[in-house]
C-alpha cells in the first residue's frame, strides 16, 4: 500500500508539473485565418456518403465539397502506403487476422481479390497524384496508424522506413504546403519534423494540457485532439495554444449543430464525415 501510494503521489507531481510546464514555455502567438473543414476517412462514411471509407472515390468527393481531407495512412511490407482504417483487413478464407502491415504488396492484392464484392483499397500515392494533376489547393491530413502490431511493424525500423516512405512521397509530388501528418508516436513524428520538415500533429485523447507540453517540448506543429461533445474545449484553450504557436485538429464532430458550435471556439481544422451538413 505503501509502494503504492507513494508512486500515485509522484504521478500527480508528475502531472501537475507538466501542466505547469505549459505555461513556461514562450509565445509565438499565430493569427487565426478561418476554419477548415476536412472530410474525414477522405469524405466515405455512410449515411452521410454512399463512398467507402478511405478510397479514391471518396477522397474525390471529399476534394470536391470541403477545404482537404483526412485519410488513414498504413504501410506494407513492400514499404508501400495504403489508405485503410481498420487493425485487420476484412476476412477471407477463414482469415480474419490478417494486417496490411504483414503483407507484401501483392499478398495485398490477392487478399483484395478474394475478398470481392467491389471491395479495394488504395494507395496514398494516388491521392498525391491527383491532387497534383488537379492543381489543388487542398489540405490532407494524414493520420497514420503506428499501433498495429505484428512481427514486422513492432519496432523502430518498422516507423523509420515508414517515415522515410511518407518524406520521399511527399517530396517526391510536391507536397510539402499541403500534407500535415496526425499520430500519437512521437519517435515516426520526429523523423518526419526532422529530417523532412512536414507539418505533424501530435494525436492527443482526454488530456489537453499534456497534448499541448507534448506538442511544444517536440516543436509540432499542433494537436490532433478527439473533440468529446460532453466535455468540449472552450475557446480560451484554444487561444492558448495559438498563443504559444500551435495550431489543433478537432475530431470526429459530425452532428450539424456540434460542427456549428466548434467552429464559434475557432480552431484551425475540423473533421467531420458530415461535410454537406445534412
Amino acid at each position: 500500500m505503501k509502494i503504492f501510494t507513494e508512486y500515485f503521489l509522484i504521478s500527480c507531481a508528475f502531472l501537475f508539473s507538466g501542466c505547469k510546464d505549459f505555461e513556461k514555455f514562450k509565445d509565438d502567438p499565430i493569427p487565426y485565418t478561418g476554419t477548415k473543414i476536412l472530410a474525414h476517412k477522405g469524405g466515405g462514411s455512410p449515411p452521410y456518403t454512399n463512398y467507402p471509407d478511405n478510397t479514391m472515390e471518396a477522397v474525390i468527393f471529399g476534394f470536391a465539397n470541403a477545404d482537404g481531407i483526412e485519410i488513414d495512412v498504413q504501410k506494407s511490407r513492400g514499404n508501400t502506403l495504403w489508405l485503410f482504417h481498420n487493425g485487420f483487413l476484412p476476412p477471407c478464407n477463414g482469415n480474419d487476422k490478417e494486417r496490411i502491415s504483414g503483407k507484401y504488396d501483392s499478398e495485398i492484392e490477392e487478399h483484395i481479390r478474394c475478398v470481392g464484392g467491389g471491395f479495394n483499397i488504395d494507395q496514398l500515392e494516388e491521392v498525391f497524384i491527383y491532387h497534383r494533376n488537379h492543381k489543388l489547393d487542398k489540405k490532407i491530413s494524414l493520420d497514420v496508424k503506428s499501433w498495429l502490431p505484428t512481427l514486422h511493424s513492432n519496432s523502430p525500423k518498422y516507423h523509420t522506413y515508414l517515415a522515410y516512405r511518407l518524406i520521399a512521397l511527399v517530396f517526391h509530388y510536391n507536397m510539402m504546403d499541403h500534407v500535415m501528418v496526425e499520430c500519437e508516436n512521437t519517435y515516426f513524428l520526429n523523423i518526419l519534423k526532422d529530417k523532412g520538415n512536414l507539418q505533424c500533429y501530435l494525436t492527443t485523447f482526454g488530456d489537453f494540457e499534456e497534448g499541448a507540453r507534448k506538442a511544444l517540448k517536440n516543436d509540432y506543429a499542433g494537436i490532433s485532439y478527439s473533440y468529446y461533445v460532453n466535455d468540449p474545449l472552450s475557446k480560451e484553450d484554444i487561444q492558448k495554444l495559438r498563443k504559444k504557436g500551435l495550431r489543433i485538429q478537432l475530431w470526429t464532430i459530425n452532428s450539424k449543430d456540434e460542427i456549428l458550435k466548434a467552429m464559434a471556439l475557432e480552431p484551425d481544422y475540423i473533421q467531420t464525415d458530415n461535410v454537406l451538413l445534412q
